[in-house]
């Protein structure tokens, strides 16, 4: 994005159907640099752009008759304001999850008194949901390696084509939804997990290597390089780049018919999993040796690793005709 579009005047259709707080945002935004064109309620907004589409809707979620979610849907539903930066706000904290669930780019809390950092996040927000009609996006799509954009609170708010091709999903599957609730599986390993949650909480980047599970069940290692996006100072969401160690377009019918190598891995994964959850409960009472806890959390760590080089050896069976072949999955961590 060149810096004549990060700095252009935005159009902001702002709708709010109680006149003084309309009005009060109405100078904050303008004094922020905004054109902002109001509407009292949400069939004026739709009315408005539909005849004139804004850069980015701001949008109260309570307002009698069509309310703000419903607008936003109507929005989403109709093909040349399909892509417009739809913001929520309320009082009611509880309305943030139907807004992040209906789509909604980005939820914000009232009262709002803070115009510059409010004004600041807009743009940086609106910079991001735009993202597809930028070059950034472009070389994003073209990647070979899967990527994943998340909100604040990790939900997916975008994948590349390679991500979808690795697991097996579709963006509006995956979409509001956090990626490790869909794609962790029995053999993912839970203590890598819980690093992973904590660099998030602490919104620290982090690389690991974990086992996931494409649609279908199907398990896959792959390695995750995640960072906090910050655009502006503001922190917006995160970033991963997930590399596999098998290739997304290999098909099952492509695949070997004999028994699965890595189906006895599996198997002993799962029961070391369990073995580790009965020694972390026991040893957070003193019963059990910490060593011991730790000595098989290695073994554990290091049998997941052979489940992901056992699916790139069987991937690698399939692939011998051609001159691609994935790369071998990473040490244990």
């Amino acid at each position: 994005m060149t810096n004549s579009e990060a700095n252009r005047t935005l159009q902001m259709l702002l709708v709010e159907d109680e006149e003084l707080v309309r009005e009060m945002l109405s100078e904050m935004l303008s004094g922020q640099g905004f054109a902002v064109t109001t509407a009292a309620s949400a069939q004026e907004a739709l009315q408005f752009a539909q005849d004139q589409r804004p850069d980015l809707v701001l949008s109260d979620a309570n307002m009698p008759g069509m309310d703000g979610v419903e607008l936003l849907t109507r929005f989403r539903a109709t093909p040349e304001l399909r892509a417009v930066p739809f913001f929520l706000m309320s009082a009611n904290p509880g309305e943030e999850e139907r807004a992040l669930t209906a789509g909604a780019d980005r939820f914000f809390h009232k009262p709002i008194t803070n115009g510059a950092e409010f004004a600041s996040t807009l743009r940086s927000a609106h910079q991001l949901a735009t993202l597809g009609d930028s070059l950034q996006r472009a070389v994003l799509e073209a990647l070979p390696h899967g990527v994943v954009v998340t909100d604040v609170r990790g939900r997916t708010t975008w994948a590349n084509p390679a991500f979808l091709a690795l697991s097996g999903y579709e963006l509006s599957e995956l979409a509001g939804r956090k990626p490790g609730d869909v794609l962790q599986g029995p053999g993912t390993d839970a203590v890598t997990v819980t690093r992973i949650r904590k660099a998030l909480a602490a919104r620290r980047p982090c690389t690991e290597g974990l086992l996931n599970y494409a649609k279908g069940g199907r398990p896959y290692f792959a390695s995750l390089d995640i960072r906090p996006l910050v655009l502006d100072g503001v922190h917006l969401g995160f970033f991963a780049l997930v590399r596999s160690s098998r290739s997304p377009t290999t098909t099952a019918l492509a695949r070997p018919t004999p028994a699965r190598a890595d189906a006895g891995v599996g198997t002993l994964h799962r029961h070391l999993g369990d073995a580790v959850t009965s020694l972390t409960e026991a040893a957070s009472d003193g019963s059990v040796p910490r060593e011991l806890q730790g000595a098989l959390v290695t073994v554990l760590a290091e049998v997941a690793r052979l489940q992901g080089i056992t699916e790139w050896v069987h991937d690698g069976l399939a692939d011998l005709s051609s001159d691609s072949h994935p790369p071998l999955p990473p040490g244990p961590i």
